[in-house]
C-alpha cells in the first residue's frame, strides 16, 4: 500500500510545526512543509472575513502546482484559506484542521481542536491541552 502524501500548511511557529509534523508521522504519510504568508493587508483580517482566494497569498506555487496530495493538514488562522482553496481545487483530498479555524467547520473533513475551544461538530475530535 502506498503511503498518504501530505501538505502541511502553518505560519512557521515551532508549535504548529510540530503538531502537523506529529500527526502527518502518527498517520505514516510522507509530507511536506509550506508556510503560509499572507500579502500584507490580510495578515489583519480573521480568517471568517477573508476572501476563499489566492489573491490574499503571497506565495502561489503550492496552490498552484499540480502536485496531488491525500492529505492536507493545517494549522493556524492563516492556513484556513490555502486548506479551503485546495479541497475546491481537489474535492478528494482529505482536510484536517488543528485548532479552531474560525470559519464555518464544514470546510475541513476534520478538526481537532482543544477543549478549550468548546467546538462540537460531527467532524471535530477535541483534545486535552
Amino acid at each position: 500500500m502506498a503511503k498518504l502524501k501530505a501538505l502541511l500548511l502553518t505560519e512557521g511557529y515551532h508549535g504548529m510545526i510540530s503538531q502537523v509534523e506529529g500527526l502527518a508521522k502518527a498517520l505514516k504519510a510522507e509530507f511536506q512543509h509550506k508556510i503560509v504568508r499572507l500579502n500584507l493587508m490580510w495578515n489583519y483580517i480573521p480568517p471568517k472575513l477573508t476572501p476563499i482566494s489566492k489573491i490574499i497569498l503571497k506565495d502561489k506555487n503550492y496552490i498552484n502546482n499540480d502536485d496531488t496530495f491525500d492529505l492536507v493538514i493545517s494549522c493556524g488562522r492563516k492556513s484556513v484559506v490555502p486548506s479551503i482553496i485546495l479541497k475546491k481545487k481537489n474535492d478528494k483530498i482529505f482536510t484536517i484542521h488543528i485548532q479552531d479555524p474560525k470559519v464555518s467547520l464544514k470546510n475541513f473533513d476534520l478538526i481537532v481542536a482543544p477543549e478549550h475551544d468548546n467546538l462540537v461538530g460531527e467532524n471535530v475530535i477535541n483534545s486535552k491541552g
